[in-house]
């Protein structure tokens, strides 16, 4: 099968996050299958749609594609270009993450021309034979937008090499550029209202303000200073001047450390797609925290505490007893482990590749309405007139 890939996760800002994250062990596997004849597709922006689309349209008659597969569809800029029959040539795919948009429409669609892109970037995916999702979560949230049930199937996630354990005497907090050798907890990306960091900083005040060395809440992800100062005073107000602490945007390296040194992970998302720093931290031994809603009580299934984030009080509950009770933690240590083993990518690529083979039987294409590629001026081979692309690890 001559599939085509979307590449423009990799060329913006979701390249080193959660999609991006995603999308290069996905691609990194799924292209070296023996069934899959790989082709990169870049988007080299700015253009006009009109641009886009023929440069799409030389890209696939240029390498015969039987399948043309969008890697981060709600990054598209010109979703149109795919209705009325434009591309109808080859089978359109598409995996996708979420819906947080149609959850949180205050947040995300209050501006009319972000709505009026989010509609039609559903109808794009509405026009496509088939929609892998991130997880079974995200699949019923697809379901009840009214997506067919046949053409929303659910891939799962595999693991990230990038993450493991490491020697303890590998962790000197000096070097990772924590404030003290204290113990810590780990949390993400507070700019995020998803990830519920005022109720956390709340909670975690609350919970560790009387004991004895209690250990730092740190945040990963570049924070504003404005951001920084009112959760450092909804800290102090619960009794933790001192105990939260931001890391800024960190290096996988560095990550793998501060997961190996937290004494947990408090992820107390109002909402995830899949919820990776999940299943990261679960590889390399750091006990979780995490919600009761979305998709993470299916990613982490037994191996988690789990929270009401909408509730202050369950919340430092829940890391008052992750925190307080060392046999817990190594209980969740072990099950995390076990959990992180149950949903291999080689399982999410066959899953893949099972449905394209079912689309190669069910959606004929009409090879004789192809048009050739306008031929360009420059004599230098392009990205759409190359007829292999050779295929890199990501």
């Amino acid at each position: 099968m001559r599939v085509g890939f979307d590449m423009l996760y990799a060329q913006g800002p979701s390249a080193t996050v959660g999609i991006g994250n995603y999308s290069s062990n996905y691609l990194g596997h799924l292209t070296v299958h023996p069934e899959v004849e790989p082709f990169l597709f870049y988007d080299n922006a700015p253009r006009t749609g009109e641009q886009y689309a023929r440069e799409l349209s030389e890209f696939i008659i240029a390498n015969d594609l039987d399948i043309f597969h969008l890697t981060s569809p709600i990054e598209l800029s010109y979703p149109e270009i795919f209705a009325d029959g434009l591309l109808s040539s080859v089978r359109l795919v598409a995996t996708v993450y979420d819906v947080i948009p149609m959850i949180f429409p205050e947040v995300y669609l209050a501006d009319p021309r972000a709505k009026a892109l989010y509609a039609r970037q559903l109808e794009m995916l509405r026009r496509a034979q088939r929609l892998f999702a991130i997880s079974e979560s995200t699949r019923q949230d697809f379901l009840r937008l009214g997506f067919d049930p046949h053409r929303v199937i659910a891939i799962g996630t595999g693991t990230d090499p990038s993450f493991y354990c490491l020697d303890p005497a590998s962790l000197d907090a000096r070097a990772l550029g924590l404030p003290t050798d204290q113990p810590l907890c780990l949390a993400f990306n507070p700019g995020d209202f998803r990830k519920n960091a005022h109720r956390l900083v709340q909670a975690f005040a609350r919970a560790t303000s009387s004991w004895v060395d209690a250990p730092q809440l740190v945040f990963v992800s570049s924070v504003s200073e404005p951001l920084q100062h009112q959760l450092h005073q909804i800290a102090e107000q619960d009794g933790r001047p001192t105990g939260i602490h931001f890391a800024g945007h960190v290096s996988k390296a560095r990550l793998l450390a501060l997961f190996n040194r937290a004494q947990a992970l408090l992820f107390p998302s109002l909402y995830e797609g899949l919820g990776l720093p999940v299943v990261e931290a679960m590889q390399c031994g750091c006990p979780v925290m995490t919600s009761n809603v979305s998709s993470l009580p299916e990613i982490a299934g037994d191996a988690a505490i789990y929270v009401n984030p909408a509730d202050v009080d369950s919340i430092a509950a829940g890391i008052q007893r992750i925190l307080s009770d060392p046999d817990l933690r190594a209980l969740l240590r072990q099950r995390g482990f076990a959990q992180v083993e149950r949903t291999p990518w080689p399982g999410v690529v066959e899953t893949t590749v099972a449905e394209y083979r079912r689309l190669m039987d069910e959606v004929p294409i009409d090879r004789s309405t192809r048009q050739p590629p306008v031929p360009k001026p420059s004599n230098k081979l392009s990205r759409w007139n190359t007829r292999y692309v050779p295929f890199q690890w990501l």
